[in-house]
């Protein structure tokens, strides 16, 4: 019988890159999310969609409103210490380009951990 142990310290895993978004001169640190944060996400935005299904179809105006809001409150909880003033003045682009950098942010980290585990 082989009495070998093998440790995994959770501690030690990070991500391989750090990313730092700039407004303004200010950088603010992007803050990889936990899996509480995942799940209020994703309860929050099934309460959206249920709410949205019981006043019947929307119109593209409050459409465009709910997605630039859910793109506002994915920057805000991937970067914490931006203040809501800073998030507020940026262009529809600036804030698409944020979404889109920590989608890649995200996918790379599924990526390489679904590599560790030795999946390809």
């Amino acid at each position: 019988m082989n009495n070998d142990t093998k440790y995994l310290n959770v501690d030690e895993i990070v991500p391989k890159v750090r990313k730092v978004v700039t407004i303004k001169g200010e950088q603010y640190e992007f803050q990889t999310p936990t899996v509480k944060d995942f799940l209020d996400e994703m309860k929050r935005i099934q309460k959206m969609q249920a709410e949205h299904k019981a006043d019947g179809d929307m119109d593209s105006a409050e459409s465009m409103a709910l997605m630039v809001q859910s793109m506002q409150h994915s920057i805000s909880t991937s970067f914490p210490t931006m203040k809501p003033a800073t998030l507020n003045a940026l262009t529809y682009e600036q804030i698409a380009a944020i979404r889109n950098f920590i989608a890649e942010q995200l996918d790379e980290e599924s990526v390489d951990a679904e590599n560790e585990a030795g999946n390809e």
